[in-house]
């Protein structure tokens, strides 16, 4: 077990459970990145010394423990017990999946004085784990006894585009407050039974008490944290600690569609409501059995730095592009064709096939927003970073086609927007320059898209800043080949084509360039590359 300070047991002990087969997409990066970033964020917090994670590894062929990569603070911290497939088959007859004796193997076993049962795929920030530790210590002011309650922990979901591109962790610590900008909770009433939420906190004399997670409950997923909020609340008070600064964003495992959301009812936990609380036997958790412990052994260690493990795709800059079907069906079902002023279909398709391969990061838009182009964007990320620059002219609201107001009432409800905008005005030579200066971090452009009256200097200036596999999306109006030319002269080293047929002009940078965050053009502040 990792070591405490002085003999002394750990102030709180984070049980997780899993196991080695990939399951929803990329096991092995959401564990090892959700304990490396808690590490790091209780290391940042001075809270490293009072932490253990117990990583329950529940009857995986090769353990977790061989494969998953960790920062040396993480290493400290964690260690893993392998439930293996021979004790689950001696206790079981069979090995399957029981994820109530999972956690309870580790809750039976934590040493903390605290103990907090997470998901394996949440992301806790260093101001999370401080105000955990003033929660735990008693420094923050509670209407009951920290130890006398069950803390509900909220859960924010981080969509699915952003995910599966796989943030390296420096970007992950840049994401995490930008993202706050616009997420919420999920299911918030929900709260008062306990379900969807980052986990259950509470000390351990009332885990211990609970005798666990109901292990008769043994399906997948469903209603054994409703059962534990349902027996723990009879004698205990329960509490929503989130509002106190301790939440977790939760890595969504899909993009969120009507086939997604139709759960297998066969796999969820039945909900039995009992008049007398029942609890689990003496032998909860494996009590009894000796489970092996180990620690992380791989030498290799997540990716640091900035950017993403996914790159962009460039596939605009081939002379094959072809949208497929998949966007054409995006665009009828959140009816962008519907929105008006009205955009061709095979433009929307066209736009939609872009951004629903490449997920990109960060958008940036110039000029006149035109609606269902730019709901057919950020359906499809609904957390980049977004950036407009002169979206409206000079003047008052009354005289817009889509004023401000508009603008984010449009954003929320149709686009279900929920990442970071930005909007500049102004002088639109400058506009590159004083989205820098504002940015929070800084990050090459991914996509952007290139209305009318943009003027030919901000286009250069774009260019130079366009990631590999970027790219730049116009609107062509009259004659095709000056404004391809045009196009071609404002941005050497693009990529210069139309989409299938369409009037959408793309600009492409070469995925394969080899770029480094040396600015060229110190003058415009804030983005760094070279060409």
């Amino acid at each position: 077990m990792p070591e405490s300070v002085a003999g002394r047991r750990p102030l709180v002990s984070f049980v997780i459970m899993g196991r080695n087969d990939d399951y929803m997409g990329d096991y092995l990066y959401r564990l090892g990145t959700s304990l490396s970033f808690l590490a790091q964020s209780a290391e940042s917090a001075h809270l490293l010394d009072e932490i253990e994670v117990l990583v329950v590894d529940w009857a995986s062929e090769r353990p977790l423990s061989t494969d998953v990569r960790l920062v040396p603070a993480a290493k400290q911290i964690t260690a893993f017990l392998h439930v293996t497939p021979d004790i689950v088959g001696s206790r079981y007859g069979t090995v399957r999946f029981i994820p109530t004796c999972a956690v309870n193997v580790g809750i039976r076993r934590a040493r903390g004085e605290f103990i907090f049962f997470t998901d394996s795929d949440c992301l806790w920030s260093e101001s999370a784990i401080a105000a955990l530790g003033r929660l735990l210590r008693g420094q923050t002011a509670l209407p009951v006894p920290i130890g006398d309650l069950l803390g509900y922990v909220r859960r924010y979901q981080v969509p699915w585009a952003t995910v599966h591109r796989r943030p390296h962790l420096d970007e992950w610590k840049r994401l995490v407050p930008v993202l706050l900008a616009g997420m919420q909770a999920e299911r918030p009433g929900a709260s008062c039974l306990g379900g969807f939420s980052a986990g259950q906190l509470m000390h351990r004399d009332l885990w211990l008490g609970a005798s666990g997670y109901d292990e008769s409950l043994d399906r997948p997923w469903g209603w054994s944290d409703n059962d534990l909020m349902l027996r723990v609340s009879q004698q205990h008070s329960w509490l929503d600690v989130s509002s106190d600064g301790f939440f977790g964003l939760h890595m969504e495992h899909w993009p969120r569609t009507e086939e997604r959301l139709a759960r297998d009812a066969s796999a969820v936990n039945p909900m039995v409501v009992r008049d007398v609380p029942t609890v689990n036997g003496p032998g909860w958790g494996l009590g009894g059995i000796d489970i092996p412990v180990s620690r992380a052994c791989s030498d290799a260690e997540p990716a640091a730095g900035a950017g993403c493990a996914v790159p962009l795709s460039g596939q605009t800059a081939s002379a094959t592009w072809r949208r497929g079907t998949e966007a054409a069906d995006f665009v009828r079902r959140i009816e962008a064709d519907s929105e008006l002023p009205p955009v061709p279909f095979e433009e929307l398709a066209a736009v939609a096939h872009v951004v629903l391969t490449d997920r990109p990061r960060n958008v940036y838009w110039f000029g006149p927003i035109t609606p269902p182009i730019l709901l057919t964007i950020i359906r499809a990320v609904p957390a980049a970073e977004l950036f407009f620059a002169n979206p409206w002219p000079e003047g008052t609201s009354d005289g817009f086609a889509f004023h401000p107001g508009e603008l984010a009432r449009f954003m929320s409800a149709r686009g279900r927007f929920s990442g970071w905008a930005r909007i500049v005005q102004g002088e639109p030579a400058t506009a590159l320059e004083r989205i820098g200066r504002s940015s929070i971090g800084q990050s090459l452009v991914e996509f952007a898209w290139i209305g009318s009256g943009t003027p030919r200097c901000l286009v250069q200036e774009l260019a130079a800043v366009l990631a590999p596999g970027g790219v730049m999306l116009s609107l062509v109006d009259g004659e095709h080949a000056p404004a391809v030319e045009r196009m071609r002269r404002a941005t050497p080293g693009c990529v210069i084509q139309l989409l299938g047929g369409t009037r959408i002009l793309a600009a492409t940078r070469s995925k394969f360039e080899v770029r480094n965050r040396k600015s060229e053009v110190p003058s415009r502040g804030g983005f760094e590359t070279s060409t």
